[in-house]
Formats: C-alpha cells, structure tokens, sequence
C-alpha cells in the first residue's frame, strides 16, 4: 500500500464519497491504495451530505445495496468527521443502512423520517 503525499486529493476523495459522487468501488480501491497515515480527520460528514443521497435513494437514483455499501465505507472513518450537533442521528442512520436487518428493508417512510431528524438535529 502507498501513501498518497496530497491532502488535498484524498480530502477531494473523501468529498466524492460521503456525497457520492463517484462509484464506490473506485473510491473504495482508492482509499486503499491511499491508506492514511495518521487518523486525522480531514472533511465533516454533514446532515446536508446524508440528505442528499436519501434523496437519491428516494426518486430511485440508487439501489438499496448501492446505499448499503455508501454507509458501510463511511461508518467508522477515522478521516472523516461528524458534523457537530447531528453526531449522533448521522452515526445511528449510517449504521442502520451498513447494517440492515434481513427481514427488514429499507422503506421510503423510514428514509424519510430520517431525513427530518437530520434536519431537525441538533444533539
């Protein structure tokens, strides 16, 4: 593995990930080509961003396994922060879509009400 020397590039890729705004397996194999060095946060993960792909989700833009794999490569980066006041609705709403029960898929009612808890969100 190597470590990229550019800040700004991987902050560029953190970027593209938590708005998904590439595909996630070329992010994915990025990241780990890309390995930081230290766990120091470089780009918040806000209510804004979570809301933006939900909504994508929502009009059909996205397949559930799509925003499955999206929360799991984000749940947990060291490198990438929660925005502060929603730390805990954005944590709970990425582990519940990295981690979906069998029995229970994702529904639109669901993605919805998480979507005014981030808005309403101020932990």
């Amino acid at each position: 593995m190597s470590k990229h020397p550019d800040i700004r590039a991987r902050r560029t890729l953190l970027r593209a990930l938590i708005t998904y705004k590439r595909p996630l397996d070329e992010i994915a194999s990025e990241l780990y080509e890309t390995d930081p060095e230290d766990d120091t946060p470089l780009v918040t993960f806000t209510g804004e961003d979570a809301i933006g792909v939900l909504r994508r989700w929502l009009e059909g833009g996205l397949h559930h396994r799509e925003i499955e794999e999206w929360a799991a490569l984000i749940e947990g980066r060291p490198d990438v922060a929660m925005e502060p006041g929603r730390e805990d609705a954005l944590e709970e709403i990425l582990h519940d879509l990295a981690h979906p029960l069998p029995d229970e898929p994702l529904e639109h009612q669901l993605v919805e009400a998480w979507i005014e808890r981030l808005r309403d969100a101020t932990d």
